[in-house]
């Protein structure tokens, strides 16, 4: 592992002396990554922007904040352990600059960005003369073009002002995704204003997060049945934690997991009355 590390490293560093070459590439180098990073990139942006159109995807400081293709639900993922410039290798992690970026991407764009993934090291270059990026491992270059949002609509700051119940954690996250495969509508079911079981509609499996209590609350009609279309629709692999909120007149599923790379995943889903 050291000597791969060492390899990445050096990776980076030729790339960038390539790039302290080119004179149209001075000053616009808006980052120079590991291939692992950039590949983790790219599988975050896909969530966002996989589609036969092409969707707006907005980084600040390399953190994504917005809807993921509905009013209904949006996304926080904060990349910035993973995703930021290390073509400085004398700057502390914390010092090194992250990544802002605004572009656009479809199906074709996403397979497009796909095809250096693989590459020990990649640069993220800012073309402001043809309003584009180019990125590239500095044999193959891609082009993506830049988008002319600069902010797009996130999930409102009140939400977790107004938590019902005290959060769901540390749930395993395999056995909740084996039971919502094929499972169009999920229904959350509150007790005393508990968040206590979920139900997967059309497997009719009952999920309760406190076994001690699933037997005394089979046969108990719950207070409030609030139904979910994107259940755990982004999440990392291991453990997720559930909250509910109450915000003007509006239910709402707060999930937060953290993926094998140390990026925190959180959601906010807008949930309806049974």
């Amino acid at each position: 592992m050291e000597e791969e590390n060492k390899s990445i490293a050096e990776d980076i560093i030729n790339l960038n002396n390539i790039f302290n070459t080119i004179p149209a590439y001075n000053n616009n180098v808006i980052s120079i990554t590991s291939g692992i990073a950039y590949s983790e990139l790219i599988r975050i942006s896909s969530l966002f922007g996989n589609y036969d159109h092409a969707e707006p995807i907005i980084i600040k400081n390399s953190k994504i904040s917005q809807d993921i293709g509905s009013t209904d639900i949006y996304a926080e993922i904060d990349m910035s352990k993973v995703i930021y410039d290390e073509s400085n290798s004398e700057l502390d992690y914390k010092d090194k600059k992250r990544i802002n970026m605004n572009f656009e991407t479809s199906k074709h764009d996403i397979k497009k960005l796909n095809t250096i993934k693989y590459a020990p090291a990649v640069g993220i270059i800012d073309d402001k003369n043809n309003n584009e990026y180019i990125i590239t491992d500095g044999n193959c270059i891609v082009h993506i073009q830049k988008s002319e949002y600069q902010e797009l609509p996130c999930a409102p700051d009140s939400i977790e002002k107004q938590l019902i119940g005290q959060p769901i954690r540390n749930i395993a996250v395999n056995p909740l995704k084996r039971y919502k495969s094929g499972c169009e509508i999920v229904i959350l079911k509150i007790y005393n204003n508990q968040l206590e079981c979920i139900t997967f509609d059309e497997k009719e499996i009952d999920y309760y997060f406190y076994p001690e209590r699933a037997v005394e609350l089979n046969n108990v009609k719950c207070d409030i049945e609030l139904y979910s279309r994107y259940f755990m629709k982004i999440t990392g692999n291991d453990k997720v934690d559930f909250s509910i909120a109450y915000d003007n007149h509006d239910y709402w599923l707060i999930t937060e997991s953290i993926t094998t790379l140390k990026i925190k995943v959180k959601t906010y889903e807008r949930l309806y009355n049974c």
